[in-house]
């Protein structure tokens, strides 16, 4: 894999803007890559076939849906159902949606928490046991009951494939193929109307149940291939099965190569993303609406999906023998020929278009096809008013309104397989399947809609009823205008920038440099065993080379917290949260550079004036034992218990050398003492307010009271200050550690924990709106933190998680 991180890759200045990547290649974590043949690259060739049976599933929804514009046309179906009009008619049509709503609230438990290939199967399953039920029905309520059970089956499939294209695709080709998915729906509908075409010369019902039959052929070719379909890397990264997404990853993207470098960043950047999704717990149906940025994607998601059904479309797909009959066209062959000349076209308009989407941008091609409708259906509407009013109207007006169809078509398809795409990829994994299921739902209540209220409103209105869709279809333009936000370009996990804007978390910036430490340990391993001196870089620290902090081999357990020493595995996640505006504020502090961030890191390995430790969740189960260290003693490996997804916050302690006061406030010299001062910090929101802070405080505060005389001894030994007043005041004795905590006033939840353990405000606030409290009667007054633990910390090497 080629990777040219200098040509053309976007700069930081220019992230919130899709940018045209060079010829030949394409954007991935802020880099130019080059683009691969996927033809020559036997296993990717292999993935696409997957994809290819993938698709599928949106043509047999296509099949399923567009097969009743065709039944209606057959003598032998209407004459067998009693030729239904009206509300029973819009009941033939609306059974399958309703059969979808139902099956909507199945959906995104399903493919969350089995998977999407799970999904997949299930649906294909029910909508063969529905196609046998259909293609039998015996009666209203069996024909209905069977169109129920396809649409129930049919929205699992459609939740979950759509879903598992997106996030199985290479990269270079995902807006592509997923596109070509939400398009094959008119392969489904070419094929139905066909289907019907060449029945129509057979003189029995099954005119109507071999089409019906037909339905299950492609359920049965998905069902029979989805064994050999790989599942979702992202599902499975978020079920912690790492290993089986790299090998997903690293055989279909890499040609079975894991050290492949393109394979190494995608696999990082998918996992960091998951990795803060799971974080923030961003996964339940409130968080479609918690933030900014998700309401303006579930804005633009309830939007097209309304508008792909209310766009005057669900008069061709389901009731274009009523449109025609209304001018003039009787013969149901004429019918059928045109819906199948219609169905064609609208097949090639998407297939077409399908590989045009980031040449022209997705808000280019919504622009212009909403546009492009208003104006076809506005001259649609003025023929059939014509057509009507006329009393001897010409055949022209026929003609010309066949032309319109095709022309109306034509635009409307424009932009049909874009919907899936766009939807899938504005979405973060954590809801994208609750938000793909929203999607769904728009979908099927609009198609319900126009499948049920259509057969009434055309009954009653004929071509009055058109000037409805023309209204709304200019407020279509002006919503669609205002709403959509070219993606183009973009991978799967960094288009998060364009909805949250500067609270999204950067990606791209993480994974490449969490490929930098990767590669530079790789180097020092291999020098290593060379024999080879180097100097570690200020993001590869040699533990032998660093004198080590009391704390480095320790870490602090209780049921309620457990403490680990800031290791460079942390230091990404630090830095993530960090960047955020309140964190900055209520710490005072400027946001760093990533370089800065993990030269801070190796200062709090090397400074003895500072003491860190990281808050992550508790155990599960008591600490471990180790005879051989002492009681109440064991191991923490860094990378399993205090891995980045478990982080918390952290709790830190500075030590400076201080003076008593005397009466006229001048410092005694020859009363010195160490001040520690105490921040604490429980960073991830999801964790805020649930306990932590105070687990953590009275954790660090049991440590300090532990070790109080090693800490003091520590400082006086090694930190300047210590030393200095060693030299100066070689017959003086320091006093003792004085903890102390500086708390802005406005923050009443931090001043009230520490006030509940002990501390006490001394002084009035400073000129920086701070106040000092201070721990009455020292760290010796402290009651004993119930379960507390000293458990030995070994760190297990250096990987990022």
């Amino acid at each position: 894999m080629g990777f040219l991180p200098k040509l053309g890759a976007p700069r930081s200045s220019q992230a919130f803007v899709p940018t045209r990547p060079p010829k030949g290649h394409y954007f991935f974590a802020g880099r130019a890559c080059r683009r691969i043949t996927w033809w020559k690259q036997r296993n990717l060739r292999t993935l696409y076939i997957y994809v290819i049976v993938l698709i599928l599933t949106n043509t047999a929804n296509g099949f399923d849906g567009s097969m009743m514009n065709g039944l209606q046309t057959l003598s032998y179906w209407r004459e067998y159902f009693d030729n239904p009009k009206g509300p029973i008619l819009g009941l033939f049509n609306a059974s399958m949606s309703l059969g979808s709503l139902i099956g909507l609230f199945f959906v995104p438990y399903l493919v969350d928490r089995w998977g999407r290939k799970c999904g997949v199967t299930i649906g294909c399953i029910v909508m063969l046991i529905a196609v046998g039920l259909q293609a039998g029905a015996q009666n209203f309520g069996m024909f209905i009951a069977a169109r129920m059970l396809i649409g129930f089956g049919d929205c699992i499939v459609l939740g979950a494939a759509p879903l598992l294209i997106t996030e199985i695709a290479h990269p270079q080709d995902r807006a592509i193929l997923v596109t070509l998915s939400g398009a094959s729906y008119h392969s489904g509908a070419f094929i139905a109307s066909w289907t019907t075409y060449g029945t129509l010369t057979i003189q029995n019902d099954w005119s109507w149940r071999l089409p019906s039959l037909l339905q299950s052929i492609c359920s049965l070719i998905i069902l029979c291939m989805m064994w050999w379909i790989p599942e979702s890397p992202r599902w499975l990264l978020n079920k912690d099965q790492d290993e089986k997404a790299m090998q997903v990853l690293s055989y279909y993207h890499g040609e079975n190569n894991p050290q492949d470098e393109f394979v190494q960043l995608e696999f990082t950047e998918i996992r960091t993303a998951i990795a803060l999704d799971k974080e923030a717990a961003k996964n339940s149906w409130l968080d479609l609406v918690r933030t900014k940025g998700n309401r303006k994607r579930m804005a633009v998601i309830t939007a097209i999906g309304f508008f792909s059904q209310w766009s005057g479309n669900g008069l061709i797909s389901y009731y274009l023998y009523q449109v025609m009959n209304n001018v003039g066209i009787t013969s149901a062959s004429t019918q059928l020929g045109i819906n199948g000349g219609l169905k064609s076209w609208g097949l090639f308009v998407n297939i077409f278009m399908s590989f045009f989407v980031d040449r022209i941008g997705r808000r280019k091609i919504y622009l212009i096809s909403t546009i492009g409708t208003l104006f076809a259906f506005t001259i649609w509407t003025i023929i059939s008013a014509r057509y009507a009013i006329e009393a001897e109207p010409n055949k022209g007006l026929g003609i010309g309104f066949v032309i319109m169809i095709f022309v109306y078509g034509s635009f409307y398809d424009f932009k049909s397989g874009l919907m899936a795409s766009y939807t899938t990829e504005i979405l973060p994994y954590g809801i994208r399947a609750k938000g793909f299921t929203w999607l769904n739902f728009c979908v099927t209540a609009a198609l319900f809609f126009n499948q049920y209220v259509n057969a009434i409103a055309l009954e009653a209105l004929a071509w009055k009823y058109y000037l409805v869709y023309c209204v709304f279809l200019v407020l279509e333009v002006g919503v669609i205008y205002f709403l959509i936000i070219e993606t183009r370009y973009t991978p799967l996990e960094e288009i998060a920038k364009f909805f949250d804007g500067d609270d999204a978390v950067d990606v791209a910036e993480i994974a490449n440099a969490e490929m930098k430490v990767n590669n530079m340990n790789e180097a020092n391993m291999v020098l290593e065993k060379q024999e080879v001196k180097v100097e570690p870089a200020y993001f590869c620290i040699d533990a032998d080379t660093v004198k080590m902090l009391l704390n480095a081999t320790t870490a602090i357990s209780t049921p309620a917290i457990l403490l680990v020493p800031y290791g460079e595995h942390h230091v990404l996640r630090y830095h993530q949260w960090m960047k955020s505006p309140d964190l900055q504020e209520l710490t005072a502090s400027e946001p760093l550079t990533l370089e800065e961030e993990y030269a801070m890191q190796l200062s709090w390995q090397t400074d003895y004036d500072k003491l860190t430790f990281i808050a992550c969740h508790p155990l599960s189960g008591p600490a471990s034992q180790d005879s051989e260290r002492g009681s109440n003693d064991g191991i923490v490996s860094s990378q399993g218990y205090d891995a980045p997804e478990k982080m918390i916050g952290d709790v830190n302690l500075f030590l400076r050398l201080a003076y008593e006061l005397d009466g006229e406030g001048e410092e005694m010299l020859n009363r010195p003492y160490v001040r520690g001062e105490i921040e604490l910090m429980i960073a991830s929101p999801s964790d805020q307010g649930r306990g932590f802070g105070k687990a953590t405080l009275l954790a660090f505060l049991q440590y300090i009271k532990n070790h109080t005389v090693d800490i003091l001894d520590q400082y006086k030994s090694h930190s300047p200050d210590g030393i200095v007043n060693q030299v100066e005041h070689q017959d003086v004795k320091m006093g003792g550690l004085v903890l102390v905590s500086k708390i802005n006033k406005t923050n009443v939840k931090s001043r009230s924990l520490f006030e509940s353990v002990g501390f006490g405000q001394v002084g009035k606030e400073d000129y920086f709106g701070e106040i000092e409290l201070k721990l009455s009667g020292g760290v010796d007054g402290l009651k004993p933190v119930d379960g507390w633990c000293e458990v030995g910390y070994q760190k297990s090497g250096v990987s990022q998680q």
